[in-house]
């Protein structure tokens, strides 16, 4: 039996920090396809994936005395998402962008659900935001699960007029949920330095 299999990721962290290569192995071990998996869903590419996820325990490693690490799995999952908005900053691939069924219906942080909670809310701030005519085309779709061609038939406009307006909503919010994550993610970031 591997003599690291009892421990927590607390005491396997701090073993990481006195340089014992054993525990490293072992957190890659432990947790490395629950992070693959985590980023492959956001990028739907594996051999990506799989290269964030090397560079992302290369880091662990090389910054092993440095850094201060309360919740591992946390940390780890935090890596993923920097790392994932960091590659789709950089890329035009249609790939790193999600629908926005899916940013708006995928939780986000299924380890966190005060993030979650808090994110959710900005969104509804920025949905009640929204000019009013492009707030009740959005309801519509997104609350009441209308067709474009339904909501132009009920509001009397044409349904590229309908299309335009979601498609504006949708870039505002991509943004703004960009600055949000990012934002995120540097305060865990720091607070996980901090501790």
């Amino acid at each position: 039996m591997n003599a690291y299999n009892t421990l927590t990721d607390q005491q396997l962290t701090e073993l990481l920090r006195q340089d014992d290569e054993g525990a490293f192995s072992f957190i890659y071990d432990r947790h490395w396809k629950s992070i693959y998996q985590a980023c492959y869903n956001r990028l739907g590419d594996r051999e990506l994936s799989k290269d964030i996820i090397q560079d992302i325990f290369t880091s662990l490693w090389n910054r092993r005395a440095d850094i201060g690490i309360d919740n591992l799995s946390a940390y780890l999952h935090t890596a993923v998402k920097f790392q994932v908005l960091r590659v789709a900053s950089r890329s035009t691939r249609t790939i790193f962008v999600p629908t926005f069924e899916q940013l708006i219906t995928q939780p986000i942080d299924d380890n966190n659900p005060v993030e979650e909670r808090e994110i959710l809310h900005l969104l509804q701030l920025f949905i009640d935001a929204l000019p009013e005519k492009r707030r009740i085309i959005f309801n519509m779709r997104y609350r009441e699960n209308k067709t474009t061609a339904a909501i132009a038939a009920e509001l009397g406009i044409s349904q590229k007029t309908v299309l335009n307006q979601l498609n504006n909503a949708e870039i505002a919010l991509r943004a703004r949920l960009s600055q949000i994550l990012t934002l995120s993610i540097l305060t865990t970031f720091w607070l996980n330095q901090k501790s």
